[in-house]
């Protein structure tokens, strides 16, 4: 749900969710998209939910009531996504765009 959210966000992530971008007819391109969403959810979006669960009102996370509440999971979800957007603002990340338009630059 949050990749989907990032990839509607961003250019080159809006391209290739709306197949305009034909990754898949190129492996090297598909395997570097493939890269780039696993950095992002790898090196922070993943970062980010770690901070979650560890926060101490959360000491009791239950991922199963989580699940299924649409509400909740949709909430933490913008959470994460707030905290990307905010990661790239500040420069600590790069967006999909960006990692695509150094890749195709080599």
């Amino acid at each position: 749900m949050v990749i989907s959210k990032i990839m509607q966000k961003d250019e080159v992530g809006k391209a290739v969710y709306t197949n305009k971008l034909k990754i898949v007819l190129n492996s090297k391109d598909l395997n570097e998209f493939k890269r780039i969403i696993t950095d992002i959810l790898r090196n922070n979006i993943i970062v980010d939910l770690n901070y979650f669960l560890k926060d101490e009102k959360n000491s009791t996370f239950d991922y199963k009531k989580l699940s299924k509440n649409t509400t909740e999971l949709q909430r933490l979800c913008m959470e994460l996504l707030k905290d990307y957007e905010k990661d790239l603002k500040r420069a600590k990340a790069k967006s999909i765009s960006e990692e695509w338009k150094a890749f195709k630059k080599q």
